[in-house]
């Protein structure tokens, strides 16, 4: 099978800590031709160092916490899960998926729901220091997998009219209508591939549904729906 691979789903592959990183693993672990363009690239690496810093700035705030504790005392989760109830949110990290990366860090370093806190603060530690070079590793081996093409040359003045008209620049965030030109204009030059357009985005693939009966992609997929 051939795809053409929106930024999300590269990122989600990288990041361990992200909520959609089960599925991206699963999905690139697939035998198939991935395809993306530059402005997926360039997009990648310009939300990779964001994100970068929003969980490095989260961790450091775990580590605070943790440090709080004598090394003979008991961390339990929940008190952990009721100190992020009090962090604003980090950039695009929200509330409620800190919570969703403390039980993915709790489950990785197999804690108990009360720990023993000198080793709750020795995993996490390592953990924190490992961070950043095993999202650095897992970039630079996706990135090599991939096979990067051309930026589009031309936006269809047809498509961006109905873009217009259907007001669907509210769905379409960053750099998404570059990408959905990148993919179509690839798309029409490559029909024999049969493409399929992934995405973790269900705004941008509500924007796909609505334009298919002008778009050369034909075939597009929720990266959650696929079976891998």
């Amino acid at each position: 099978m051939n795809y053409f691979i929106d930024s999300n789903v590269i990122l989600g592959y990288i990041f361990t800590l992200d909520n959609i990183h089960y599925y991206a693993d699963n999905f690139f672990s697939t035998d198939n031709y991935y395809f993306c363009s530059n402005h997926v690239d360039e997009e990648v690496s310009k939300v990779f160092h964001n994100k970068n810093s929003q969980y490095q700035l989260f961790l450091l705030k775990l580590s605070s916490y943790f440090n709080q504790f004598n090394d003979t005392d008991l961390i339990n989760e929940l008190d952990v899960h009721d100190k992020i109830n009090s962090i604003t949110p980090i950039g695009r990290l929200k509330v409620n998926e800190m919570h969703d990366v403390l039980d993915k860090i709790w489950n990785e370093l197999n804690f108990d729901e009360n720990h023993d806190s000198f080793e709750v603060k020795l995993k996490f530690h390592s953990f924190q220091n490992d961070f950043l070079s095993s999202n650095n590793l897992r970039k630079h081996k996706i990135l090599n997998e991939l096979i990067i093409v051309p930026n589009h040359k031309i936006k269809d003045k047809i498509i961006l009219d109905l873009i217009k008209k259907e007001g669907l620049g509210k769905y379409l965030h960053d750099e998404d209508e570059n990408i959905l030109f990148d993919a179509n204009e690839f798309c029409r030059n490559n029909m024999k591939l049969n493409l399929q357009f992934v995405s973790a985005d269900q705004d941008f693939l509500k924007v796909i549904e609505i334009l298919k009966d002008y778009l050369c992609i034909k075939e597009y997929v929720n990266l959650m729906e696929l079976n891998t």
